[in-house]
C-alpha cells in the first residue's frame, strides 16, 4: 500500500538524519575524525535512533505530545509571553507582483510550529509526514480525512486507534482553532475608516524569514573550511567570485537560550534564533557626472559664460581694424577652439549609456539632436550627413548669439555673412563629429 510504503520511507529518512547529527556532534568535540571513531560514534547511537524511529514508538509519542500548534504566522515572533493566539494556517495566493510577500515566494519549509520546545520536533515531522503527497495529488492527511481502508488497515495493525490517530492528525495539520483571533500583546495598526476603524494585527511568516536567510546564507562559499568572502578582507584574488548581501542586520529571537528560542516557533530553533533584518532604505542617488540634455543641447548643456575668455578674446581680434592672413586666421583659431570644446561636450554626452536618449525622461528632446548626442543613431548620423550639416548650422547660430550674450552692448553687430563663415569653418570640421 502506497501509505505504508511512504511513511516507513519517512521514518527512515528521519532516523537516518537523527542519527547522522548524533555522531556529526559528537565527533566535532573529538581530536580523532578518523574513519574507525565515526563507525564506532554510529554504533553508539544506532539503538537510539532504531528506538526513536520505530514505527509503534513514533507513532504512540505523536499521539500523546504532539499538539496542535502549527501556523504559518506565529505570533510569538512579537511577544513569547502570547498565549491563545489564533493558530490558523494562510498560504496566500501567487501574483506575479514583484513583492516578496505569503505566496509568492517558493517555499521549501511551508509551515512552522508555535511554542512548547519540548515537542516542537514530533509536531513538525507529523506535520512533515502528513504533508507528503501521493501519486494520486493528494496529500497524506486527506486519506486521514477520507478514513482511507489501506491507511485505517495499516495503523490499527500497530495496535492504535484509527480515529484518535485521526484526530490528532487533523488538529495538528490544521491546527485546532483556525478562526481568527487577536491577542493584546500582538502589534496592532489602527485604521480610521467610514465605519469607525478597523484594527489589523501583524504577525510574522516565519517561514518567509527564515527563507529568506536561508538563501542569503547559500551565496556563501568555502574554501578549506574558510569562507570565500575571507580573502576580500585579505585582499586576495578569486577567480570564481562570490555574491554577498552587505549592511544584514542580526535579529535575535531567544538565540542566547534554547528554551526561549523553542518558546517561539520550531523554525526559530532550527535557526539558532538569529534571523536576518534586510535594509529597506530609499537608493543612495549619486548626481550625474555628466548633465543631459532634457529639452535643447544649448540651453540645457552649454552656457555662454563657459567660454567668456574665449568670447572676449575673440572680441579683440573683432576690433583689430587690420584685414590681413594673421588677423583672419587668429579670429578662426579661436572659434575652432570654441566649437572644439563644444565637440568634448558632445562625446561626453555619446560615453554615457547607449540610448540613453531613448528614456521617456528625454523625450521632448528633438530628434536631430538625439541624432547627433547619441551613439543609438550612430547609423542614422553616418548614413546620412544632412543632420550633422542642419545640426552644425545650430552651432553657428549658437556662437554667434553666445558672443552677443557675454560681450553684450560692447559685441560687435554680426551679419548674416559672418554667420555663414562660421558655419563653413566649423563644417570643415564635420568629421569630428562621426
Amino acid at each position: 500500500m502506497e501509505a505504508k510504503r511512504l511513511i516507513e520511507d519517512f521514518l527512515l529518512k528521519k532516523k537516518a538524519e537523527f542519527l547522522e547529527k548524533k555522531v556529526a556532534a559528537e565527533i566535532k568535540t573529538k581530536k580523532d575524525k578518523s574513519a574507525p571513531a565515526i563507525d564506532a560514534a554510529r554504533q553508539k547511537h544506532q539503538p537510539d535512533a532504531e528506538s526513536k524511529y520505530a514505527i509503534n514508538t513514533w507513532f504512540e509519542k505523536a499521539i500523546k505530545d504532539a499538539k496542535p500548534n502549527v501556523t504559518t504566522h506565529p505570533a510569538k515572533f512579537t511577544n513569547p509571553k502570547i498565549k491563545g493566539a489564533s493558530a490558523s494556517m494562510f498560504y496566500g495566493t501567487f501574483r506575479k507582483d514583484g513583492y516578496v510577500k505569503t505566496g509568492n515566494v517558493e517555499l521549501e519549509t511551508r509551515f512552522d510550529v508555535s511554542g512548547n520546545s519540548a515537542t516542537n520536533t514530533i509536531i513538525f515531522e507529523l506535520c512533515a509526514l502528513l504533508s507528503i503527497e501521493l501519486n494520486s495529488g493528494q496529500k497524506l492527511v486527506n486519506l486521514f480525512e477520507n478514513e482511507d481502508e489501506g491507511l485505517k488497515n495499516f495503523v490499527e495493525s500497530l495496535a492504535l486507534n484509527f480515529q484518535s490517530v485521526k484526530r490528532k492528525c487533523l488538529s495538528v495539520y490544521s491546527g485546532e482553532d483556525a478562526s481568527r483571533v487577536t491577542h493584546d500583546l500582538i502589534r496592532q495598526v489602527y485604521f480610521p475608516s467610514d465605519a469607525g476603524y478597523h484594527l489589523l494585527s501583524i504577525t510574522t511568516p516565519s517561514m518567509l524569514m527564515f527563507e529568506v536567510k536561508k538563501r542569503i546564507d547559500g551565496l556563501d562559499k568555502w574554501i578549506d573550511g574558510s569562507p570565500v568572502r575571507k580573502l576580500k578582507t585579505e585582499n586576495k584574488f578569486y577567480a570564481d567570485g562570490f555574491d554577498e548581501i552587505p549592511n544584514l542586520t542580526e535579529m535575535g529571537f531567544g538565540h542566547d537560550d534554547f528554551k526561549k528560542m523553542g518558546n517561539v516557533s520550531y523554525l526559530n530553533v532550527k535557526n539558532f534564533g538569529i534571523a536576518y533584518l534586510i535594509p529597506s532604505l530609499p537608493p543612495s542617488l549619486t548626481p550625474e557626472s555628466t548633465r543631459l540634455p532634457t529639452t535643447d543641447f544649448f540651453s540645457n548643456c552649454l552656457w555662454p559664460n563657459q567660454f567668456k575668455t574665449h568670447f572676449e578674446l575673440l572680441h579683440r581680434w573683432l576690433l583689430d581694424s587690420r584685414n590681413n592672413i594673421q588677423v583672419r586666421t587668429r579670429r578662426d583659431e579661436i572659434l575652432l577652439e570654441i566649437f572644439d570644446d563644444i565637440v568634448k561636450k558632445i562625446w561626453q554626452l555619446r560615453a554615457v549609456d547607449l540610448a540613453w536618449s531613448s528614456k521617456e525622461r528625454f523625450s521632448a528632446l528633438p530628434k536631430l539632436q538625439k541624432i547627433v548626442l547619441d551613439d543609438l543613431w550612430h547609423n542614422e548620423r553616418i548614413n546620412d550627413e544632412q543632420f550633422l550639416d542642419e545640426f552644425l548650422r545650430d552651432i553657428a547660430r549658437w556662437m554667434v548669439l553666445a558672443y552677443k550674450k557675454v560681450l553684450g552692448k560692447s559685441s560687435l553687430a554680426l551679419n548674416d555673412d559672418e554667420l555663414k563663415h562660421v558655419t563653413q569653418l566649423i563644417q570643415e570640421q564635420k568629421e569630428a563629429l562621426l
